[in-house]
């Protein structure tokens, strides 16, 4: 997989707060693992499949790069998308599909979609945080 930059700047480790998958799309809440870190909202559009694993049981597909260093990446050849296709018995075109990587601190989570999702820095706290 290869590094991701949807955000300039972040520090790490990050935290998923929260996923939702529902009529406005699949988001996925992430913050940054310190004290005051911002907290970023990726609204995925175009999906076609999602999955979340808790970081202690993800082995295989762990990425090169430690997520210390960089938490975001990025393929369009992996295995995740081999399984889709596998699985999806060519009823959907999946040509052009993504496969979009957040390797939290404690989450990894993965998302097959056609196109970048948009991404939105939250700085209100979490009571007002529209997700």
């Amino acid at each position: 997989m290869d590094i991701w930059k949807p955000i300039d700047k972040i520090l790490t480790p990050v935290l998923v707060l929260a996923l939702r998958d529902d009529s406005e799309g699949f988001r996925v809440l992430v913050e940054e693992g310190v004290p005051g870190g911002k907290l970023y909202k990726f609204l995925f559009d175009s999906v076609v499949s999602y999955r979340s694993i808790p970081e202690s049981f993800s082995t295989n597909s762990t990425p090169q790069i430690t997520t210390e260093e960089w938490p975001f990446f990025v393929s369009r050849q992996t295995d995740y998308i081999d399984w889709f296709i596998k699985k999806n018995n060519g009823v959907m075109d999946v040509d052009g599909v993504i496969h979009y990587a957040i390797w939290a601190y404690d989450d990894c989570v993965d998302v097959l979609a056609f196109s970048e999702p948009t991404v939105e820095c939250l700085i209100d706290n979490l009571d007002n945080l529209g997700f």
